[in-house]
């Protein structure tokens, strides 16, 4: 039942204390971590976390898990539609912890 996250790749939009607090944990799955986020945080902080930036295109391509954590504003209403779904794979999944209409 399910899918087995261990080893999978962990696509994080919006990647402020929520998300941060996310790639820490999937470090414990041996997850690989991507994100993307308005600002790029700094290397620091991705090497602490493990986690690498890349644009939105590349993250839902390449993502097997996508988490989203992004505050509702105008440039994130619709952010998630049925174009950005068929980025994704077939087999991959959404998760939306963001309020408002983030999808589509």
């Amino acid at each position: 039942m399910g899918s087995d996250v261990h080893g999978k790749t962990l696509g994080i939009l919006g990647f402020g204390r929520v998300g941060q607090a996310l790639a820490k944990r999937a470090a414990g799955f041996d997850m690989k971590v991507l994100y993307h986020n308005r600002t790029r945080v700094d290397s620091e902080t991705e090497e602490k976390l493990g986690a690498t930036y890349v644009d939105k295109d590349t993250l839902l391509k390449a993502s097997d898990f996508i988490s989203i954590h992004v505050p509702l504003t105008p440039e994130t209403t619709g952010l998630i539609n049925s174009e950005t779904f068929s980025h994704m794979k077939p087999t991959a999944f959404v998760i939306n912890t963001a309020r408002g209409e983030i999808i589509r």
